[in-house]
C-alpha cells in the first residue's frame, strides 16, 4: 500500500469511492432514500474544489493501480474553532478493503500532515451510531469531546459526535 497526495485529476476516483463508502458504510444509520440519491459527478465538483484549496490536502491509499481509500485534511470548520485547530474532514475506505490497515495509514499521514502544518488540537466528527468509526478512533487515540451536533438527511436528524486527538 501507498500513501500519496491526491491532485485534482483525482476528483472523479474519489467521488465514486466517496459514494460508495457512504452507501455501505452508512446503509443501517441514513435513509436509504437519501443514499440511493448520491450523485458521483456532484461529488466530484465537490472534490475538484475542494483539491483546488490550498488549505485542504487530500490523501489517497494504493494497492498498486486501485484507489483503496482516502482522507482529507484541513483547519477546523466548526465555529469559533481556533486559527491552530485542525480537522480530519473524511476518511473512507472502499468496503472490500475494510480491515486492512488502509484507515490506519490514511490516519496517521493525516495526523503528520495536520502536524506538520502546526495545527494542534485536530478534531474529527462522526456519526453517533457509527460505532466502527468511534472505535477506530479510540484505537488511535482520539477522544470525545461532548461537542455534537445534528444533521438531517433525507428529513431524518443524525446527531454527530466530536472527537478530538490533543497530543502531538
Amino acid at each position: 500500500m501507498t500513501i500519496s497526495e491526491a491532485q485534482p485529476s483525482d476528483a472523479d476516483r474519489i467521488a465514486a469511492l466517496h459514494v460508495a463508502a457512504w452507501k455501505w458504510a452508512y446503509k443501517e444509520l441514513l435513509p436509504a432514500e437519501y443514499l440511493a440519491s448520491l450523485d458521483v459527478e456532484q461529488r466530484a465538483v465537490m472534490w475538484k474544489g475542494a483539491l483546488q484549496t490550498p488549505a485542504i490536502k487530500v490523501w489517497l491509499a494504493f494497492f498498486g493501480d486501485e484507489l483503496a481509500g482516502f482522507a482529507a485534511t484541513g483547519p477546523s470548520r466548526d465555529t469559533g474553532a481556533g486559527t491552530s485547530t485542525g480537522e480530519l474532514g473524511a476518511l473512507y475506505v472502499k468496503e472490500d478493503r475494510a480491515h486492512m490497515g488502509v484507515g490506519s495509514a490514511l490516519l496517521a499521514a493525516c495526523v503528520k500532515d495536520l502536524h506538520g502544518r502546526g495545527f494542534h488540537p485536530l478534531t474529527a466528527w462522526s456519526f453517533e451510531k457509527n460505532t466502527r468509526a468511534q472505535a477506530f478512533y479510540e484505537k488511535h487515540g482520539w477522544s470525545k469531546d461532548g461537542q455534537s451536533r445534528v444533521e438531517t438527511f433525507a428529513g431524518k436528524a443524525v446527531r454527530e459526535v466530536r472527537f478530538h486527538l490533543s497530543r502531538k
